[in-house]
This record gives C-alpha cells, structure tokens and sequence, in this order.
C-alpha cells in the first residue's frame, strides 16, 4: 500500500492536481509585506471504498515543499519528495531522482482553473476552520465534480475527487508553520540515488522512419544532422523537455554541442502542439506516424532522456537525464566538445 500512496501523491503534484502549489510555482511566493507563510496541509486520499486509506502532509513556502507520509514512520527517506525551488527530488523504493523545477508561466488561468477543469463557482463556505470556495469540475467526457479550495491560498484544495475516482479531503490546514533552516533541503543524508545506467542505441538511418521529423514551428528536422553528432538530444513530454532543456543549460560550461528536442505527443498529436518556442530545434513524434524509431532511442530509460551522439561512425548512448547528478550531466555534456 506504501507504493501506492507514494504513486497517487506524485501523480497530483506531477500532473497539477496538487492540493497545493506545485514546487517551482510562485503562486504566491510573496506578497508587498514579505514572504509568503509557510503553510501545512494534512490530508487523507484513497479510492471511493476506502478514502481514508492514506495520509500525506504537504508543507510549502510556494517555492518550496516537502512531503511526508504520517501513516508510515520511518519510510520518509525512502518515500520522500522535496524541492529546494531549482531541483526537486522524488524517491521511492527504488531510488531518488532529480527533475528541474520550471518557473510558473504568466497564465491568466487561475490557481483554481489550474486544477479544477471548466471551473464553476457555486458558492462559498467553511471547512475545518477555514473559509472556501466551493465549485463544480467537469473535465472533458467526464462528469462534473465538486472540489472545495481554501479562500487565503486558493491553490490549496481541501477536499475534491480526484483521478480515478480517488478522494481527497484534509484533515487540517496550518498557516505560518515555523520549520528548521535545513527542512527544505534535498540533499539529506540518507537518501539513496539511482545509479545511471547508459543504453547504446541505434539512431534511425537516413530515408527512414524517424529520420526526419516535422519540427516545432513548421517545417521539418532532419534527425540525422544531430544522430551523426557531436550532438545531444533529449527526448520526453513536453513538461520534461523544457526542464531538462533548463537543467543542461543551467549545468554546462562553456559552449554546448548541437542540441535538439524530440518532442513525445500524447494522444491526437497535431491537436496538442505546444504554444511556446523551446529556444533550441525540436522535432515531434508519435508512434502512429513515426513508428517506435524514437522510442526505442530512448533504450528503456525513463523520460527525459539524453541521447548522446559522439560522431560519425559511432555509437549513441542514452541515459535518463534524471538519474544524472549536475555534475554527472556537466561531465556527459563536456565529452561531446
């Protein structure tokens, strides 16, 4: 059960389901008078039959967060999830990985919007000593929902059902919790951190599947400008290739190698093309079109993944960029110069 609860909390901070800010999310991080109040949410999630089946107690400055899991002593360092507001750190019984936290867009969708799909308001009221929000969620080919938010920090939702049919519901909600210096911190001891385990993989050859991809913006990309290196290419959804793009910008010395995108669409991919540049050539893929050619260049690692192509003739070797340390990735990256 351990797994699954650990499974289910990262799915809503991942996904912007969180009942409160995601990490990295300025909203609100400050106010004219100073700092935003570090805040604590304690809450219950489980599925409809049993909605009390877990515990998790989030606490955030809206930058940074720190995730426990009260039901299970002890299991925090296994079970732990922490941002610092650059890197955020998840681990589970397998290990620890390392995801660049992304500053919150300019959006004039509202922290409620942002987690509660076609939102309606349909009053207000109280819920465990605080004053709400009450509305109505209907996301799309679903049935409405209601979710209920806090009215001070709107981000925070105290009580909603969530994906597949899981509820949510706090058990409290703390306002200017005092925390030790080091209680944001996510290079605490203890911690075990997965080991990279770099892939060779063969890129797609020239006149075939994969070899060129129609590209962010219009046009095309050929793939094979980058496969024959010296080239990285870093390949995932779009949320992950924007942070791993900002983590190798933010890590490498001096000047980078080529470097490109390949961009995984979910679904029906020409209807969901990103709206904003990426600042470097990304092609886009999807296996419908482009067959598993760029899947299977990510040799099994999970996404993102770095490609690194040495040159012609050679091999290219994919790791997952979050099992790299900065340094590791800095070192991957200085190879290709």
């Amino acid at each position: 059960m351990t797994s699954a609860k650990y499974l289910v909390v990262l799915m809503l901070l991942a996904a912007g389901c969180a009942p409160v800010a995601p990490a990295g999310s300025p909203t609100p991080s400050a106010t004219p008078s100073g700092p935003r109040p570090i805040t604590r949410l304690t809450a219950y999630f489980g599925p409809a039959d049993s909605p009390r089946s877990g515990k998790t107690e989030i606490t955030t400055d809206g930058v940074r967060s720190r995730t426990r899991y009260p039901d299970n002593p002890g299991s925090e360092l296994e079970l732990f999830d922490a941002s610092d507001g650059t890197t955020q750190v998840r681990c589970d019984s397998r290990g620890c990985l390392r995801f660049e936290v992304l500053p919150a867009p300019d959006s004039p969708v509202s922290a409620v919007e942002k987690q509660c799909a076609n939102a309606e308001q349909t009053g207000t009221g109280e819920f465990i000593g605080r004053r709400t929000t009450i509305w109505t969620c209907t996301p799309t080919g679903g049935e409405p929902t209601e979710a209920v938010f806090d009215a001070e920090y709107p981000e925070t939702m105290l009580k909603a059902t969530l994906t597949a049919g899981y509820q949510w519901q706090a058990e409290s909600f703390e306002v200017g919790v005092q925390v030790p210096d080091d209680f944001f911190a996510i290079d605490r001891p203890g911690l075990k951190w997965r080991k990279p385990t770099p892939t060779k993989v063969t890129p797609p050859k020239p006149g075939k599947t994969g070899a060129v991809l129609p590209a962010v913006g219009g046009g095309t990309i050929r793939m094979t400008d980058y496969t024959q290196g010296p080239a990285l290419i870093v390949i995932g959804g779009e949320d992950e290739l924007r942070g791993a793009l900002a983590r190798i910008d933010r890590v490498h010395s001096g000047s980078l190698p080529k470097l490109a995108g390949v961009l995984q669409l979910p679904g029906s991919p020409r209807d969901s093309l990103p709206g904003q540049p990426f600042g470097v050539p990304v092609g886009l893929y999807d296996t419908e079109q482009d067959g598993e050619s760029w899947l299977d260049m990510t040799g099994g690692q999970q996404m993102p993944t770095a490609v690194f192509c040495r040159g012609v003739g050679k091999t290219c070797t994919a790791i997952a960029v979050p099992e790299l340390a900065d340094a590791e990735l800095a070192a991957e990256i200085a190879k290709l110069g």
